[in-house]
Parts: C-alpha cells; sequence; structure tokens
C-alpha cells in the first residue's frame, strides 16, 4: 500500500547514470554563437579544431531540450572530427547523436547508433595509450544501450550490457562509471523484485561514490537504500536514509532532490502512523513542489495528506486536499493518480457515513482502475515472456563463477561440477520452454481479452493499430435501474458478485453473435455490432442479443425473489449509424468507439423501461421486417430533443 504513494527515485537515477550529455554546459548559445561567426570565416587545422568544439558544445547544450537541433550540430561536429581525422571525436559526438534519438523515444535509432559505435571501436587497432579512451566510449555506449533495454523491460539484455560496461569501466579504472553501472544493476534487481540482490549493489555503488566524493550519486543510492529499507518495514533506518538523501540535496542546491526526500519522509511517518511528522514533512514538500510547479508530485503529496487526514477523522481537510488531487491529476492525465484519489475519497465518504457519494467515487475509482490494470496486465504477461530469458542469464551468471572456483580446485572437480550445472541448465532449460509457451498462450489470451482479434493482430504485426470509421454498426447501451439505492442494501463484496455474474452472462451472449464488447462503467455495459468487421445482419444479431440479456435477467429476478434478495432490474438501448473506432493511448492499451451515434444510443437506454428493448428511428428502419415493433412516437432525449423511439415487443420471427 505504501509505494502507491511514494516518489521514487527511479527516474532521477537513471539521468545521472547516463554517461552522456548531462555534464553541465559552461557556454551559453551567445558566447557560442559569437565564437562560431568568428571561427567559420576561418580555415585550416586551428578552425576546424575550434569548430568541432563549437559545434559539440552547441549539440550538448540542446541535446535534451531540442534534440532535433542537437542532431544537426553535432553532425556538424562529425565532419570537423573527419577532416580532422580524429577517430575519437567522431565517434564521441555520434554516440551524443544516438543520444538526442533517446530522447526523442526513437529507442530503435538510438540502439542502431551505439551498436555502430560499439562494433567501429572494436574494429579498431588501438595503441596502449589509445585503449582507456576508446574503451571508456564503449562502455558509455553500452551502458546507455542497457538503460534503453532496461525501459522496454527486457532486463536479461540490460543486464549483459551492464556487466559489460561494469568490466570496461573496471579495466580503465573509470570510479564514476563503475558506481554508475552498479547502480542501474540494482534497478534492474529491484524490477525482479529481488530487493535483497538490488540492495548489493546499490551499497557497492554507494561504496564508490563515497570514495570519489560524488554527493549528488550518493544520494540517489541512499534514497534506493532508504527504499529497501522501507520494504523491509525498518522504517527507522528508512528515515536515516532518507535524512541523509535531504542533506545532501539541500548542500547541493538541488531543491527537486530535497521535495522528494522531503515527500518520502513524510510517507515513512505515515506508514509508522506518525502523523504529525508526516503533515509537517509532506506539507513542505507540498511548498516546494508548489514553488517548483512539480505538478506530479504536487498530486501524490496532496493524496498523501488526504489520506492522512482521513485516518485523523478531519474529514473537511481530508476532502479539501483530496479534490486538489483530483484537479492536479486530471490536469496531468494521470489516470493511476486518479484511481487512487477517488479510493481514497471513497474511504472518506464511508468515513461520513455517505454511501451515496462513496459509491460515485468507487465508480471513478473501478474507471481508472480498470484502464490502469488492462495496461499493467499487458506489460506483465510481456514481463513474464521476458523472465525466461532473465531467469537464463542468471543460471549462466552463476555457472561462470563457479568455473572460475573451480579451477583453482582442479581441473577434475570442474570437469564434475561443469556437467552438473550443464544437467541442471538444461532442465531448466526444458521447464523454462513450457512455462513460456503456457506464458504466450496466456499473453495471447489475455490481448484478445483486451482487443478483438482482428486489432491484435494489426497492432502485433505493424506495432499500431489505426482507429478506422466503421459504417453500419448498431451500438448497445444497458443499465441497472435503481443501481444507487440497491447497492447500499449490498456489502462491496456482494455488489461486485452480482455485477461480475451479470456480466458473466452478458459476454456469453454477445460472443454467440460475434458481437465486441467495448467496456463496462460501472453498471453500465456497452457493446457494438458491425465491427471490426462488417456485418449486414448487425442490428438484427444485437437485438436477438439484447432479447437474450434481456431474459437472462428476469430468470435472474425470478430467482432472486425466491431467496428474499435484492434483484437488479435492466433497461436496453439499440442504435444504428456510424462510428470511429480505435485504441485509446500509447502504452495503455483500450479499444473504445466514439461518434453521435454511441451518445444516441446511450439516449435510447436512459430514455428506454425495465425490461424494454428501446429502439431508435434508424434501428427500426434495419429490423423492421423481422421482429414486431411498437412504435412510441417523438420522446425527448436528453441533450438530443424529440426522436422517434420503439419497443421490440418479442423475438419471434415474422413469418
Amino acid at each position: 500500500m505504501w509505494l502507491k504513494n511514494k516518489i521514487s527515485f527511479f527516474s532521477f537515477l537513471i539521468i545521472i547514470l547516463l554517461f552522456s550529455a548531462l555534464e553541465a554546459q559552461e557556454n551559453n548559445p551567445n558566447s557560442l554563437n559569437k565564437k562560431l561567426n568568428y571561427w567559420q570565416n576561418k580555415s585550416g587545422t586551428e578552425a576546424d579544431t575550434n569548430l568541432y568544439s563549437l559545434f559539440y558544445k552547441y549539440g550538448m547544450y540542446y541535446q535534451n531540450e531540442n534534440p532535433d537541433s542537437a542532431i544537426l550540430m553535432l553532425n556538424q561536429s562529425i565532419i570537423k572530427a573527419k577532416s580532422l581525422n580524429n577517430k575519437l571525436k567522431e565517434l564521441e559526438s555520434t554516440r551524443q547523436v544516438a543520444w538526442c534519438y533517446y530522447v526523442k523515444e526513437d529507442y530503435p535509432k538510438a540502439l542502431s547508433i551505439y551498436s555502430n559505435v560499439i562494433e567501429q571501436v572494436d574494429n579498431l587497432t588501438l595503441s596502449d595509450n589509445e585503449a582507456n579512451s576508446y574503451l571508456k566510449l564503449k562502455a558509455g555506449c553500452l551502458g546507455n544501450s542497457g538503460i534503453i533495454f532496461m525501459l522496454q523491460s527486457n532486463y536479461a539484455k540490460a543486464l549483459d550490457y551492464y556487466f559489460n560496461a561494469l568490466e570496461l569501466h573496471e579495466k580503465v579504472g573509470y570510479k564514476k562509471g563503475q558506481a554508475s553501472t552498479l547502480g542501474n544493476i540494482g534497478l534492474i534487481y529491484k524490477e525482479q523484485a529481488n530487493y535483497e540482490k538490488a540492495y548489493y549493489y546499490y551499497s557497492k555503488s554507494l561504496q564508490i561514490d563515497v570514495e570519489i566524493a560524488d554527493k549528488r550519486g550518493q544520494a540517489y543510492n541512499l534514497g534506493n537504500i532508504a527504499d529497501f529499507y522501507e520494504r523491509k518495514g525498518n522504517y527507522k533506518l528508512a528515515l536515516k536514509n532518507y535524512m541523509q538523501v535531504l542533506s545532501i540535496s539541500k548542500s547541493l542546491g538541488d531543491k527537486t532532490g530535497e521535495a522528494i526526500a522531503l515527500g518520502n519522509i513524510g510517507v515513512v511517518y505515515k506508514a509508522d502512523e506518525n502523523f504529525p511528522e508526516a503533515l509537517s514533512y509532506l506539507e513542505n514538500a507540498l511548498k516546494l513542489n508548489e514553488t517548483l510547479d512539480n505538478k506530479s508530485y504536487q498530486a501524490i503529496n496532496l493524496n498523501n495528506i488526504g489520506d492522512i487526514y482521513i485516518k485523523l477523522k478531519k474529514f473537511e481537510l481530508a476532502n479539501t486536499y483530496l479534490n486538489k488531487a483530483i484537479e492536479v491529476d486530471k490536469f496531468l492525465e494521470a489516470q493511476s493518480g486518479l484511481k487512487d484519489d477517488y479510493f481514497l475519497l471513497h474511504e472518506l465518504y464511508l468515513a461520513k457515513a455517505n454511501p451515496d457519494e462513496a459509491l460515485k467515487a468507487y465508480k471513478q475509482h473501478i474507471l481508472y482502475r480498470d484502464s490502469v490494470e488492462s495496461s499493467e496486465n499487458e506489460r506483465a504477461s510481456v514481463q513474464k515472456e521476458m523472465q525466461y530469458e532473465f531467469n537464463k542469464k542468471e543460471v549462466l551468471t552463476k555457472a561462470e563463477q563457479e568455473k572460475k572456483d573451480l579451477r583453482q580446485r582442479g581441473i577434475r572437480n570442474f570437469i564434475i561440477v561443469g556437467l552438473v550445472m550443464a544437467l541442471i541448465f538444461l532442465v531448466m532449460v526444458f521447464r523454462q520452454r513450457n512455462n513460456i509457451k503456457k506464458e504466450k498462450e496466456r499473453s495471447e489470451e489475455l490481448l484478445l481479452n483486451i482487443l478483438p482479434h482482428e486489432v491484435a493482430e494489426e497492432l502485433k504485426q505493424n506495432g499500431e493499430a489505426e482507429a478506422k470509421q466503421h459504417n453500419n454498426v448498431s451500438v448497445l447501451f444497458t443499465d441497472f435501474k435503481g443501481f444507487t439505492q440497491l447497492s447500499e442494501k449490498l456489502s462491496a463484496k456482494e455488489l461486485i458478485a452480482e455485477l461480475n455474474h451479470c456480466f458473466m452472462a452478458f459476454d456469453k451472449i454477445i460472443s454467440n453473435y460475434g458481437i465486441e464488447k467495448i467496456k463496462t462503467i460501472g453498471d453500465a455495459y456497452m457493446a457494438v455490432s458491425g465491427l471490426p468487421i462488417a456485418n449486414e445482419q448487425h442490428a438484427e444479431n444485437l437485438v436477438k442479443a439484447a432479447f437474450e440479456i434481456r431474459d437472462f435477467m428476469t430468470k435472474y429476478k425470478q430467482e432472486r425473489i425466491k431467496q428474499n434478495k435484492t434483484f437488479f432490474e435492466i433497461r436496453l438501448g439499440i442504435h444504428s449509424g456510424d462510428v470511429v473506432a480505435g485504441i485509446v493511448g500509447i502504452k495503455k492499451f483500450a479499444y473504445d468507439v466514439w461518434g453521435d451515434t454511441v451518445n444516441t444510443a446511450a439516449r435510447m437506454e436512459s430514455s428506454g423501461e425495465v425490461g424494454k428493448v428501446n429502439i431508435s428511428e434508424a434501428t427500426y428502419q434495419l429490423v423492421k421486417n423481422n421482429f414486431n415493433c411498437e412504435f412510441r412516437g417523438s420522446v425527448e432525449a436528453k441533450g438530443k430533443g424529440k426522436m422517434n423511439m420503439y419497443f421490440v415487443e418479442k423475438i419471434e420471427m415474422i413469418s
């Protein structure tokens, strides 16, 4: 529970470990322009040397804020390096171009450039004087590539690159590179939930940062070590380390680091139920984040403060802070934050004995939770598939260590243990192959639960799926009458169980007709017939499915009455027309449909009656020859004015 409301040091640690363009620049654009104008009018080796340096500095200055401009400048520095016949400068500028593509999130391009630089270094014949500089350059490319693989959750490959980078940094004696790489290895083990091993590498990294007096590196490692102790429930040691982070951040003038440390100290005090101290640190963190305009951190601080005031039964203050958190998270479109905010708001209204508002907040929590979890489930499936490679790397790493130890004991023992390890490895490979096959099947099943088959295939083949116009489809909305009042009579567990029972039945019914479920929103259910594959019988099929849903709910009601239990009653509405359908978001996939047809279908449901299938004029024209329909006249629909509506009276086909 504590982790979701904590500010992680992960992203900040990554930034400090990039071996690239984050060194402070002494030159500003005005100064660089003057020097550039001067040397561009000169020729010769001195001019080319200065122009290389100026183009390189210009590129570095804009690298993170304007990577496209930086690429242009760095390419000019590459040209000048070639004219100077200086391969090291040429490859160093090329490496910085790769970093620009990383900033642009063009990871394939960045990895391709890093790989090319590594290959060129490997093909060079180097003197002893040159070797260290080139090996340091190669280690930087390996480290940056490892960061990209880590961000892509390809932990096995990231680990491979990091260990290769670490070996080179140790060979050339580059301490900062060693510390940075060790810290990133720790992050990989943290992501794999191997916290003990993560702590081991954080500690090794911290030891080197202390040795070289790198205060910033010390702060990031101490923050991660504090995170380790907090997970263990050792709040005393967690606070001790966070306090050191706070002290270092203040000494460096790092206001963002200071704000993060203050917030995390507050969270630890909250977990330890020391609410006065928690509020003090969180309020200070909030003030500093407001000064820095760090909105995402403001939202986290506000959420934590609201949580504390709920626990202290200061409900008005809790309401104020939670609504501020919601306002900021909506501005940021932070769905994970909104999920947490609305859950706490739901708890607040329960504590205030306001079940109606609690239910509204809980519906919003469910809405954002479903969106977040669909993405997390997909990511988890991909990570499980990658877990095989990670486990394989672990086995190989251990095997290599065993081999080193066995050489000292003699060739005979080495061969025996080597054979045993090989046998164990083969068994693990066999088991992992079976596991990965099962996980791939589960991943495929999960993807098809999230997206239609055709859209899923397009996404897998192309890496994206375009939104498409679909003409002539029918949209169904259902809703339970008096859901809010009925939910007050049920416990949360019973409410979810009843909704799940009904929606599972709906899912089965629409599947029989080839209808696509779009989503559930609280007690509402939405489905579309006629996409992603066009179907001339879209309206007829949807009406048939609607009647089966209605009949299911009728039987459900009768059974609940016999058991003397509360029951749901359903309204159903259908409208036909054109929609646009596609995937919402880049990282968090959700298949959805848009257009006036969707809004009108929702009005058909809200304007209907319990136990009736209410259809629009457009749907009526498509099904009137196959079903008996009762004209209701022109009925007022919210936001639509008067519209012709019909009740489908019975599902028997007219002969």
